[in-house]
């Protein structure tokens, strides 16, 4: 094991939380964007999706099937509406993907497998809209 830190310390990489967090950042060369991602993330976070979701699990989880394009879908017109409700949430999506850059979300990772992931961890939302949101306009 130490013959392997040692390698990985020879190569520049960390090995320790808080090497990791000095190693974490967006590289000067390159556009950072993580403003633009945390702030979509905290607005569709603000916008407390499972209680306006209502019946519709389809933006918290992939609970229910969602029917191929063509085949009847009873929900189509109120999940249509509750992605129209989050039209400023996906506009910051939007904006934040067409920026392009990387993204450096704030964590500490001094605790090492217990570092929290909260943006991370909401991203899969974002995700999970943005699927949706398709699947719609199919």
């Amino acid at each position: 094991m130490n013959s392997e830190l040692t390698a990985l310390k020879v190569q520049g990489l960390p090995t320790t939380g808080s090497e990791i967090n000095d190693f974490y950042f967006v590289p000067r060369d390159v556009a950072d964007t993580t403003d633009l991602w945390v702030s979509a993330i905290d607005a569709v976070q603000a916008a407390k999706l499972w209680g306006r979701t209502g019946s519709l699990l389809f933006a918290e989880t992939v609970t229910k099937t969602i029917p191929d394009p063509g085949e009847s879908w009873v929900e189509l017109d109120e999940v249509r509406n509750r992605l129209g409700e989050l039209a400023s949430e996906m506009q910051a999506i939007r904006r934040a993907a067409a920026a392009g850059g990387q993204v450096r979300f704030p964590v500490d990772f001094s605790p090492g497998i217990h570092a929290l992931l909260t943006h991370t961890q909401h991203s899969r939302k974002l995700a999970r809209l943005l699927s949706l949101d398709a699947f719609v306009s199919a």
